[in-house]
Formats: structure tokens, sequence, C-alpha cells
């Protein structure tokens, strides 16, 4: 029977000291009060990160990720999460506990380490229990699973790609109303436990013969900067492989209204614009990414890594001032935009687990389901995939994009150089 780590914390002595147990539990172990809002709301936060040949990747930017999660969840952060040699010795003390209990684990292992708070339960909401005002925190747990890693040096498999909409917008309201919604905790901005739809999300992808998702966010755009990115393109710069191509469609006089690239259902995306060489070879000059404060978006640990190892890359076919970054809010036909016999664009998602995975190709549904069609906001619901079409029902026009294993292998060597923090579980 595998096992799990549960963590009890409180304060005692008259300096209300605070004080962490950690509790080896059986995964099948009844934790989950009846009254907890993790079970009834899907109320609390994770995270996920890499335990690699005994190393934890990330751990900090992980450990700041989830308390401010908490923090924007109005859960009081558990104090263990302040520290990080607390979380490795649990870590740890959790790997020993499945030794002793004949699981298989191997120091030179690959492991996904998820850590979960949930929301505390109604009695300590206030009210009837629905309040979502700061509480105490409720369970918290974590769990390691094997995770397969492939050589540093192997090329991951290419990714397909479906183009859906969320269904989520971020067209504006009025300033007041703007404030007051981007205050509101949301399952697309946070890593909650209700994390259900975009899993089925991923599910539609797979039931289609694709590897995952990619989402669209309704955004809106003034009208004058359409003509300030009009220009840039008439001007051809580099505006024009990144500007976004918005809609005619008007709401609130002066808006327009544009399905803007978001995330997949575990990752967030980058992509990579250059100019192709007359061999064919590609020289990477820019890194994009969605912006994700945004468009409402999950902003990973691995993005802000992906970020800084982009930028380090210089010398050779790369800048000698490296790769410019920029993030802000793109349209998919600004993407294929950048596709031409002298420019190229390369694709990739990110996660903590897998790093970097190209993708070859997204796919926009023919009948007004992707970002392939520009409507109005009002139909945003008719454009979303029924989750109960039958598999293979989905009419699609496929779009290859570049892959360039090159890039991916200098990444992947820069990136364990100075992208990304490791630290050993033993001291």
């Amino acid at each position: 029977m595998d096992v799990v780590l549960h963590v009890s914390e409180g304060e005692r002595g008259s300096e209300s000291r605070s004080w962490s147990e950690f509790v080896i539990v059986e995964e099948t172990a009844p934790l989950f009060a009846a009254s907890d809002r993790g079970l009834l709301f899907g109320d609390g936060a994770f995270v996920t990160l890499r335990l690699q040949t005994g190393c934890v990747y990330s751990l900090e930017p992980h450990l700041s990720n989830l308390r401010q999660q908490c923090d924007d969840l109005g859960i009081s952060p558990p104090q263990f999460l302040s520290s990080p040699v607390k979380v490795k010795e649990a870590i740890h003390a959790l790997l020993r506990a499945k030794e002793s209990k004949g699981v298989c684990v191997s120091p030179e292992g690959s492991y996904r380490v998820k850590i979960l708070v949930s929301g505390g339960n109604t009695h300590t909401a206030g009210g009837s229990g629905l309040s979502v005002e700061k509480r105490p925190h409720g369970i918290v747990l974590i769990v390691l699973k094997p995770h397969p890693s492939p050589p540093r040096d192997q090329p991951r498999r290419p990714l397909r790609l479906l183009v859906v909409p969320s269904g989520r917008s971020v067209v504006s309201a009025t300033p007041l109303m703007d404030a007051w919604l981007s205050s509101v905790p949301s399952s697309f901005r946070l890593k909650s436990l209700s994390y259900i739809d975009r899993l089925a999300f991923r599910s539609l992808a797979q039931r289609e013969g694709f590897d995952d998702v990619l989402t669209t966010v309704d955004a809106d755009v003034d009208r004058e900067t359409k003509k300030e990115k009009e220009n840039e393109c008439d001007d051809g710069g580099d505006g024009a492989s990144v500007s976004p191509h918005l809609s005619d469609s008007v709401l609130g006089g002066r808006r327009l209204v544009f399905p803007a690239v978001g995330d997949t259902s575990i990752h967030n995306v980058f992509w990579i614009t250059g100019r192709r060489g007359g061999d064919g070879r590609l020289f990477p000059e820019m890194g994009v990414t969605p912006s994700c404060g945004e468009l409402g978006l999950y902003r990973g640990s691995t993005i802000g890594e992906v970020c800084q190892t982009v930028k380090s890359l210089r010398g050779g076919r790369y800048p000698e001032g490296g790769l410019e970054w920029r993030e802000g809010v793109y349209s998919f036909e600004s993407i294929l935009s950048s596709l031409s016999v002298d420019r190229f664009l390369c694709l990739f998602v990110c996660n903590s687990l897998n790093e970097i995975i190209p993708v070859e190709g997204v796919a926009v549904p023919r009948n007004g389901t992707g970002a392939g069609e520009e409507k109005g906001h009002e139909e945003t619901e008719e454009r979303l995939p029924d989750c109960r079409l039958q598999a293979g029902s989905l009419s699609t026009d496929f779009h290859r994009l570049d892959v360039d294993g090159e890039f991916e292998s200098d990444f992947r060597e820069a990136y364990f150089c100075v992208g990304v923090e490791k630290e050993s579980l033993v001291s």
C-alpha cells in the first residue's frame, strides 16, 4: 500500500511558537472531513514540482507560488510553506516511508511531487460556511509519484494541439468592475483544487486524436491600438510577427473582441520567432508568451525560468545581445502570420515536470469552434465544442509549425545552467 505525508501544525507555549509534524498515512486513509471546503467546493490550491536524482527543482519559487495562491483564495498559508528546509525534510521522510512500505523508489529516480492545501472547513469560514473571506487552511498533503523523465539530451516528441475557446473573457467593462473582477479568485488564474475543467478540455483533445488543447480567451483592444498595430505591420517591423489580428466586431463603441492565445490544460506556452536562412537554417530573434496577468491565466514557475533561459542564449545563430522577450495579448492569427518563406515560428509548452516540449502543429475546428473565425463576443458559448461529441467528430484545419531541434538542445543545456534552481534533499 502506497503512502502520502500529512502535515499537521499549530502553536504552543506562551510565545505561541509554531510547530509542524509529519504524519505518514496510507493514501486511501480518510483524511478529508465531510465539512472540508476542498471536498465540498474544490477550495484550495496545489503546486507540482520535480524530484530527480535526489534533487528538488525550483522549490522556493513553487512554495512562493503556493503561498500567493493561498492568499489570493483568502486562505491563511501554512507556516510550513515558509521553510524550504522543512519541506525538503518532509519529502525525504516520505521517500523513506515508501521504502519501508516496500514501494519501489530509487535515489536516482524521477518523481512528481504535489503539495496540496485545502481551504479549511465550513465551521471556520464564518456565516453559513460559504464565505471566501480570510480563513484558516485545512489539510496539507504531500504526494509523491514516479514520473519517468527522458535523458536531458533526448529530444521530446512534438505535440499536436487542438485550438478551443476556454469560455473565459477579459473584455473590459468599467475600471471599477475590472478592478473588482481581477480580485476574484478564478480556477483558471489559480491552480485550485477545482481542476476538472482543465482535465475535461484535455480529454476532449485526446478523444479527437490530439495531445492537448490550446485555449483561447476573449479579449478586447481599443481601435487606436488596432490602427497602431496595423501601421507596424505596414512598416514591416517586428510588430508584424506578434501583433494581434483583431475582429471587426465592436462592443461598447470602440472595443474590438478577438480570441487571444491562452494556455494548455497543464502548460504555459511560448514561441520563438526569427529569420529563416536560405539553406533552411533557423535564426531565432525573439521569445513571446501570452501575458498571464492580462488574460487571467495561471503563471507557473517555469515560464519565468524559460524567460531567463531564452534571454541568455547569445552568439552563433543567436543575437550577440541575446534574444528579446515579450509578453502580451496575441491572437492565433498573429502566430500563423509569422510563418513565411523567410520567417519561422516554433511553439513550445512548458511546465516544471516536462521543461519544454515542441509543438509540431495546431488544429482549428472548421465549424466555428476555434480561434479561426472572428465572431462577436455574444457567440462565445456557441463556439465551445460539445464535450459529448464522439471521437473524431470534429473537422479541423491543421497548421504545421516549425520544429527546431537545435534550439531545443541549446535551451536545455542553458536551462540547467542558468534557468532552474535545484537543491539536494540531503544537506
